[in-house]
Formats: C-alpha cells, structure tokens, sequence
C-alpha cells in the first residue's frame, strides 16, 4: 500500500529564517485533512508526513491504539449510549435516532486533538437533537458548559440544575462502574450529591 502523503494547498514562496532563506508551503495533512505550514523539502524527504497535532498521536501510542485512552474511553461510552440497548441512557440516544458518525476511536482522537481537546474538558454537542459528529460537537470547560447547557429541572423540587445532557449520561455510566460514590462524583461534576442520587434514581424509572 502507498503512504499517503500530504497534499500542496498553496505555495508560500521564501522568506528568511536566521541566515538563511527557505522556502515555505500550506499543505493538507494526509490523516485529518487539516491545512498546516511546514517547507516542500521536508515533505519531500519525509521529515513532515502530517500535521504536529497527528504526528503527537502518533508517538504517544499506548496499548489502547493511537490515541489517548481517555479519549478512547469517552468515544466507547459515546457509542453505548447510542447503540447499546441494555445502557441505562440508550433511551435518550440511540432510541432518539443519535448516531455517532465517526467511523472509530482513532477517527474520533484525531477529531478531538485538533479541535481543542485538553485535559479536563467534556464533550458536548451543539444541537442535543443532532448527531454525534464534527460539526456539531466541540470540547467545553465546566464554566462555559454552566453557561450554555440546557437547563434541567430538578426532579423533586421546582428548582434547576445545570447538567448538560451528555454530562448526565456520564454521570450515570460512572456510577454503574460502582467504582464511585455519589460524593466522588459530586466533587468531580461540582452538583451536590443528592442532586446526583435523583439524577440516578431517574435513570431507572
């Protein structure tokens, strides 16, 4: 099979780097297909194969594949919700018609290390009726998502809490590990803990 190289988009021309000129180009990374700037000779003695954020996967492979396993382990649980009947959520997803569109977790890394994936963030789509897809999902801290979730209603009093739909699902798929107690999982998702009893008590109604 031949490897796949990346595509010249536009010649940058030369400009001066320290003593020296050296000439530049914007090409197509061959694996997510977005645009970066590196110089035609390293493409062409295959110093550059693909963009830095791709490349970064690459090397830091583990025994989960290609992408972090976290990263991994978020895009099983996004496709349980969707297309395992016997998962808690599956009601809220997959019964809806939520289908996840990229193709497999290494998809889904690359997806996400180049859409500002980052260490304490979560996932949220923009449209809760939509798909599970690049254009309708993007990587939010806890304050913006406060900001920009939909508001639920809590279930025993006329009050609200602000838990987004796919955090509740996490919530949810934590506590069914049993490796996590209501507090643990209050501290890490800032709700109180008999906000997150009602949320699981729900679950099973």
């Amino acid at each position: 099979m031949l490897e796949r190289k990346p595509q010249l988009i536009t010649d940058l021309g030369t400009r001066r780097v320290g003593k020296k000129m050296k000439r530049f180009a914007i090409y197509a990374c061959p694996e997510c297909l977005n645009h970066y700037e590196t110089q035609p000779y390293d493409v062409n003695s295959g110093n550059s194969k693909m963009c830095k954020s791709c490349s970064a996967i690459i090397r830091n492979k583990n025994k989960f594949g290609h992408i972090p396993s976290k990263l991994r382990q978020k895009f099983i649980s996004i496709k349980s919700r969707c297309y395992n009947k016997n998962n808690n959520e599956y009601r809220n997803y997959g019964a809806k018609g939520i289908i996840v569109e990229w193709k497999n977790s290494e998809e889904f890394g690359l997806w996400a290390i180049n859409n500002g994936y980052k260490k304490g963030l979560t996932i949220e789509r923009k449209d809760a009726s939509k798909n599970y897809c690049s254009n309708n999902c993007e990587w939010i801290t806890s304050s913006e998502n406060t900001r920009r979730m939909a508001i639920r209603k809590n279930y025993d009093r006329n009050k609200h809490i602000k838990i987004s739909e796919d955090e509740a699902s996490e919530i949810c798929e934590a506590h069914a590990t049993g490796l996590f107690t209501f507090v643990d999982i209050s501290k890490i998702y800032n709700v109180y803990p008999s906000t997150i009893r009602r949320l699981i008590r729900k679950s099973y109604e």
